[in-house]
Order: structure tokens, then sequence, then C-alpha cells
């Protein structure tokens, strides 16, 4: 594949890869592809544009992704329900087990291709919905396999406000750690602030997402 190449809602994708045959029998393969400013949508949830450089190499056992993605524009507008007592109650009345819906059985290319990609931001990253406007700033590997991908690395917050019982209160400092190596683990370190009256009050989130 010497040149493929397009255009799509203003970004830009392009690839070029290869194939060794063993008769009519894939061997290996070759790929590279990158993108510039790629719109990718979330429906209901994230709009982003991507920057990236990937490779994905392949022989008859395994297959390895690797490269570097970039969020040159993106925001996060899906609303949260925040009402701990609801959702409490909620697992309370639910049945919390259910029947497991029939799936076609996966590839087992999933569990063989291994994963090796920086995630990064070169623009601008918000979170804007009923509970926040938050800038925000990913600094990320990922690893594992397709099958189970392994997030390591930190989240920065570096800005923003959080509504919380009808009061903004100001981002003073925010992290989510990423750092156990075996799986992703997110833990959650926002620091917040606001003023009534003469009184300052400080709302803290601290531990793991979970």
């Amino acid at each position: 594949l010497t040149s493929l190449s397009g255009r799509l809602d203003g970004g830009s994708f392009a690839a070029t890869g290869s194939m060794a045959l063993d008769g009519l029998r894939p061997r290996s393969l070759t790929l590279k592809a990158q993108t510039k400013a790629l719109p990718v949508e979330i429906p209901e949830t994230m709009d982003r544009k991507l920057d990236s450089r990937l490779s994905l190499t392949a022989d008859e056992q395994r297959a390895r992704l690797e490269g570097l993605v970039a969020i040159t524009d993106g925001t996060y507008y899906k609303d949260i329900k925040a009402d701990l007592l609801s959702n409490m109650l909620d697992s309370l009345v639910k049945p919390t087990s259910a029947r497991p819906r029939p799936t076609a059985p996966a590839s087992p290319w999933l569990k063989r291709t291994t994963l090796d990609i920086d995630l990064v931001r070169h623009g601008s990253l918000r979170v804007e919905n009923n509970l926040a406007e938050l800038e925000i700033n990913p600094d990320l590997k990922i690893g594992g396999t397709l099958a189970s991908p392994i997030v390591n690395g930190r989240v920065s917050v570096t800005g923003g406000t959080v509504t919380y019982q009808g009061r903004e209160f100001t981002v003073k400092q925010g992290y989510i750690d990423f750092l156990n190596p075996a799986r992703t683990e997110a833990r959650v370190d926002i620091q917040s602030q606001t003023k009534v009256g003469e009184y300052t009050i400080n709302l803290a989130l601290e531990g793991p997402l979970d």
C-alpha cells in the first residue's frame, strides 16, 4: 500500500503499509497511519479531534500497536447524576444481578495484540457538564492488550469549577492518577474551595474512582 489518504470533516488521514504472504496466507504485516485534526465523536458524551502517529506490526502469532495520540481539541459534556442518597437507594431497591446477554466470541487477536500508546494533549480539553467546568491535561500511556488495555500516568486538572449543593467551588488542584501497572485503576485527588459570607468552605474529593 503506497498511499492511502483522505479528509473527513476538516481532518485528514494517511496510511502506508505492506503484507508478506506465504501462498495465500498472511505471514507478516506492517501498517503506518497518521491523522491530523481527525474528529472522533462519542454520541451524547464527548467530541474530540485527534492527531496521531500509529504503527501496527504483526506476524502469524502476535501483533503490536504503538505510537502517539494527541487530543488537539475535546469536550466531555455528558451530565452526571450526583445525588449520593438516591444512588444508594437505587442500589438497594433494584436488583444488581442479571442474566448475561449472549455475546459473539471475541477474536483471539484482541488478546494477541499488545499496546504501547502515549496519550497527551496538544490543545484544549474540557469538561463542561452539570457538575463541572474544568480544563484537564492528560499524560497517559496505554499498555496491555486490545482485549484488556491498561492505563498508566496522570490526568491533571489545570483549572475550573465544580458545582455542589448549588454552590460553585473553584478548583485549587486536581489529579487523577493511574498507578497500578497490572490493571487500570484511577485514584482521585481534587481540592476545591468557595466562600459563603465570611466563611471559607473546602470541598475535597479523594480516593479510588470506584
